[in-house]
């Protein structure tokens, strides 16, 4: 069931984040609540910094992270787990932050 304080990304915006494997991963790398800059990202998912800034332009264009000071990434307020939880509510459905992305 929705929450209903949890605003549902688009469906299309929601869809083209999930349907690349490294968007999952960047967003689980969020998901933990550290602000990070692209580099840092891009080291822990196993990519390059110019395709950690593309996926992350797609990812800012549906609104599901901010960039702050220092290009420090975060995800938008309304999609923050609270400390401890196991997974991100995007509305439509729920990212479990612990596993591996699909293939």
């Amino acid at each position: 069931m929705e929450n209903p304080a949890t605003p549902s990304v688009s469906l299309p915006g929601l869809s083209r984040v999930l349907g690349d494997p490294s968007r999952w991963a960047i967003l689980r790398e969020l998901g933990k609540g550290e602000p990070l800059p692209v580099n840092l990202i891009a080291r822990r998912i196993g990519i390059s910094e110019d395709s950690t800034s593309k996926h992350m332009a797609v990812i800012r264009k549906a609104g599901l992270a901010q960039a702050g000071l220092g290009r420090l990434y975060t995800l938008a307020p309304a999609y923050r787990p609270a400390p401890g939880a196991t997974h991100i509510d995007f509305g439509h459905c729920l990212l479990r932050l612990s596993g591996t992305a699909p293939p």
